[in-house]
């Protein structure tokens, strides 16, 4: 039997949303271990990208900001999902789409890593109440950022890239059909520094939490040179005790 959901949007700011949120944080956080601090600051500075490219996304796109799923059995708990972006289409078709960024371009993406897994599931939610939605999967290359060479020689030969100013036409497809478009970083670091959403040191600066971020030790590392480097007479103690 076919589990029937009552399902709307609601805004970010909902009030039960953000209960929620608390409640499922504060639940993740007895049962797990305490994050390292440099991977939630590395995490947060994503975030930010993330919206950065939700706020470009809607220069060009209609956007529905009630973007949070809530869905729930009748007269039941209610749970929610968060869209990443939400365009309205002439047709009052919604298109869902999940916003990824990736160390590097892929030819291929399993569902899980493309953001469809997600997407297939929140679609089939929203369906219990909209009849006209589809989903779209927009990853988003970091790897000029993070200064980071191409895995495969296959991968570098048949990079692809949508250009902001082309991404409408994916709003414009059929919204059954499965694609996934990608985006790169440059191009979108140069749109965010020209219209204010980020700073030439918030760029550079991501470069850096990236290589704490996979390389904890990194760190210290760096701050034992910067150490040395600020003290240069300190090294001629152990040359003096020869």
């Amino acid at each position: 039997m076919d589990i029937k959901y009552n399902v709307e949007f609601v805004c970010p700011d909902n009030p039960r949303y953000i209960a929620w949120c608390a409640k499922n944080k504060k639940r993740y956080n007895k049962q797990s271990p305490k994050r390292d601090p440099h991977v939630a600051i590395y995490q947060l500075a994503l975030r930010k990208w993330e919206n950065v490219i939700r706020t470009l996304l809607s220069q060009l796109i209609n956007e529905e900001k009630n973007r949070i799923l809530r869905y729930s059995k009748y007269s039941s708990y209610s749970n929610y999902r968060e869209i990443d972006f939400i365009g309205k289409l002439q047709s009052n078709s919604l298109m869902l789409c999940e916003i990824k960024l990736k160390e590097h371009y892929h030819t291929s993406l399993s569902a899980k890593q493309s953001g469809w897994a997600q997407l297939n599931k929140s679609i089939s939610i929203a369906a219990h109440q909209f009849s006209d939605i589809g989903g779209l999967s927009i990853c988003v290359d970091m790897s000029a950022i993070f200064t980071l060479k191409q895995l495969t020689d296959n991968d570098s030969q048949h990079q692809t890239y949508c250009h902001y100013q082309d991404i409408p036409s994916y709003f414009s497809l059929q919204p059954y059909t499965k694609n996934t478009l990608w985006l790169n970083s440059t191009e979108i670091a140069d749109l965010a520094m020209q219209n204010d959403l980020l700073t030439g040191d918030e760029v550079n600066n991501l470069k850096k939490l990236f290589e704490v971020y996979k390389d904890p030790l990194s760190l210290l590392a760096g701050n034992q040179n910067n150490h040395v480097t600020n003290r240069p007479f300190m090294m001629l103690k152990h040359f003096n005790h020869k």
